[in-house]
């Protein structure tokens, strides 16, 4: 598990990546974080603004980061993509999120 972090910075990845502000793919446990910068990504990548793959748990954080995504990518401004088991509580996003083409925006 990850506590009491703070992540400030840009961070960019290829193609079918998964690219967060904090981490890229949580499996586990997020309490007390915090992220800001530029989160950007290729086509068919998950990215967001904290985490870019969730299937762990977040709890009270916050993002502020500003996202972006290109084709066919899902892109969110704390997740890009909240897996089924993942579960986000007590959490925030400001912060602009964007896209072009056949992506998912959140």
């Amino acid at each position: 598990s990850v506590a009491h972090a703070i992540s400030r910075g840009d961070v960019s990845g290829g193609f079918n990546s998964l690219v967060g502000g904090l981490v890229g793919h949580n499996g586990g446990e997020l309490v007390n974080v915090d992220a800001s910068g530029r989160v950007s990504a290729a086509a068919s990548a998950s990215v967001g603004g904290l985490v870019g793959s969730n299937a762990g748990s977040i709890l009270s954080a916050r993002s502020s980061s500003t996202v972006n995504g290109s084709g066919r990518s899902r892109i969110g401004g704390l997740v890009g993509e909240n897996q089924i088991q993942g579960r986000i509580v007590s959490s925030m996003s400001e912060g602009t999120v964007s896209g072009d083409y056949y992506v998912s925006l959140g």
